[in-house]
């Protein structure tokens, strides 16, 4: 009995010990829940400040478009300006072949005609010089806006290329912390589970033990009743062998004293014992000396 309550009372601190520990883990859920918000709060915020850089590298980008744009107008710009001065030099070399061609005739004209022709070559031949000088200049102005456009469009090609790795990068971080707070939770639900199971078994265990505790004590109490049961009987045994012992001791008593006076005057005396207790005594029949039983008597 003692061990059984003490297993009882052992299986109680264990259930408590248990639920303090499903509380603990509770607790521990919660708290990786509120981190699970922590963490997404600042996913989110990690998110608009990437929107943020997003909106300052598309705003860089469309600067870099904007310059880019201006870069080809100049561009355009200077072809015009190249294809005019090209159109210059064709002119120029068309009026140096005209001048070549028209100069013999000139020369065997007259002498002033030859002179008029050669200073007009003359002034031909700088005005192409001139001409040259400043495709010169301009294919030398060109080198460096060419550069420049080189250098933006690689910039621009590289921002647009770190903008797409980062867009999916990004998904791919989000998967990969879903995934792993999935496998965060279901190893807490297991936990929980399995104090669950251990809960309902230590329940069960406690269960028996009050059914067992609960049988020992009606087995206690059945023997005590056997007990009651067999001491009742023997005292109704020792009343038995008391009043029989008795029964002998006044037959034996009459038979010494009474005989006589029995064979004597039979009709004062009667001898009877009782069928119930075995009391003799000398009565009429109608009731016994010791037990008070009725009509129980016999003439002996």
């Amino acid at each position: 009995m003692l061990l059984l309550l003490l297993l009882l009372m052992l299986l109680r601190l264990m259930r408590l010990l248990l639920l303090l520990l499903l509380l603990l883990l509770l607790l521990i859920l919660l708290l990786l829940l509120l981190l699970q918000l922590l963490l997404l709060l600042l996913l989110l915020l990690l998110l608009l400040l990437l929107m943020i850089l997003l909106l300052l590298l598309l705003k860089q980008v469309l600067l870099l478009l904007l310059l880019l744009v201006l870069l080809l107008l100049r561009l355009l710009l200077l072809l015009l300006l190249l294809l005019l001065l090209l159109l210059q030099l064709v002119l120029l070399l068309l009026l140096l072949l005209l001048l070549l061609l028209l100069l013999p005739t000139a020369i065997a004209v007259t002498p002033a005609a030859s002179t008029a022709t050669a200073t007009t070559a003359s002034l031909a031949a700088a005005a192409a010089t001139l001409l040259l000088l400043q495709l010169l200049h301009l294919l030398l102005l060109l080198q460096v806006p060419l550069l420049r456009l080189l250098l933006l469009l690689l910039l621009l090609l590289l921002l647009l290329f770190l903008l797409l790795l980062l867009l999916l990068l990004l998904p791919l971080l989000l998967l990969q912390l879903l995934v792993l707070l999935m496998l965060l939770l279901l190893l807490l639900l297991l936990l929980l589970l399995l104090l669950l199971l251990l809960l309902l078994l230590l329940r069960l265990l406690h269960l028996l033990l009050l059914l067992l505790l609960v049988l020992l004590l009606l087995l206690q109490q059945l023997l005590l009743l056997l007990k009651q049961v067999l001491l009742l009987l023997l005292v109704v045994l020792l009343l038995h062998c008391y009043c029989y012992n008795q029964s002998n001791y006044h037959y034996h008593y009459y038979q010494s004293h009474h005989h006589y006076h029995y064979y004597q005057s039979h009709y004062h005396y009667r001898f009877y014992y009782c069928y119930c207790c075995y009391f003799f005594d000398c009565f009429y029949c109608c009731c016994c000396y010791c037990c008070y039983f009725f009509f129980c008597c016999y003439n002996f």
